[in-house]
């Protein structure tokens, strides 16, 4: 999908947050948001077209799409 998209891609991968919540909605294809849980542990949430998630602001996550992308 060309160089731009898969740097993007890159910084999801990444454990971040943010100071307002984020909200995605899944358009096509499939993927997974690691959340930290308050004890500190990750906790997978697989995500599939149709989905919508909404993070809180300020929780640690990063995301991966499956092995189809």
């Amino acid at each position: 999908m060309g160089a731009m998209y898969e740097e993007k891609v890159k910084m999801f991968f990444n454990e971040h947050l943010h100071e307002d919540e984020e909200i995605r909605y899944i358009l096509d294809g499939e993927g997974f948001f690691d959340v930290r849980s308050v004890d500190d542990e990750w906790v997978r949430i697989r995500l599939t077209k149709g989905d919508l998630i909404v993070l809180p602001a300020g929780i640690y996550h990063r995301f991966t799409t499956d092995t189809n992308n």
